[in-house]
């Protein structure tokens, strides 16, 4: 009898094995050379690995927005939304930051205004620099409604500390930052 039950585990154990790193692996392979080529700037690569990841589990949104952003690249933009928006309807919001970009690069700034502050109060909000650093949102830098959307207190303290030392950083304001986190009795 244990010699049976040492044969039968001998054989079952490496089909559980194999079994559990079938499981381990989240997204399909061909997202991570979708990444790939998009973070090498090919987006047409990035695009076609996209689609055959789609065709496995459309109801990604991680897919939809990674495919959103590499026709944004290409300057698809209405596409671009088309993808942005079948994100948000998987989950709502994830892509609000995006579809506002893309209203910007169309023009449409009461539109990007509007999803600016569907992102703004939303649980995936992105951080006032991303909005002044990236030159998209530039065409609203005289807008009445932008300056009065900034009024509003949308960040904790904590949140506007970070969002401050991060757009030092992308300024490449080091000696800024530096002086901004020191604690104050190290002077």
């Amino acid at each position: 009898m244990k010699r049976f039950w040492f044969i039968s585990n001998l054989f079952i154990a490496p089909i559980i094995l194999a079994s559990s790193f079938s499981f381990a692996q989240k997204m399909p392979i061909a997202y991570y050379r979708a990444e790939a080529a998009f973070n090498q700037n090919d987006f047409h690569n990035a695009i076609m690995w996209i689609d055959s990841c789609l065709l496995l589990k459309p109801i990604r949104y991680e897919f939809y927005l990674l495919k959103g952003a590499s026709l944004l690249n290409l300057d698809y933009s209405k596409q671009a939304l088309d993808a942005f928006y079948k994100a948000n309807k998987i989950r709502n919001n994830i892509a609000s930051y995006y579809i506002a970009k893309t209203y910007c690069r169309l023009n449409d700034t009461s539109k990007c205004l509007e999803w600016i502050k569907i992102n703004l109060n939303s649980i995936y909000r992105e951080p006032e620099s991303k909005y002044i650093l990236d030159n998209d949102f530039s065409i609203l830098a005289n807008n009445k409604e932008w300056k009065e959307t900034w009024e509003k207190d949308w960040y904790s303290s904590l949140e506007k500390d970070i969002n401050h030392a991060e757009y030092l950083i992308n300024s490449k304001e080091y000696e800024k930052v530096y002086r901004s986190t020191k604690p104050k009795n190290q002077e």
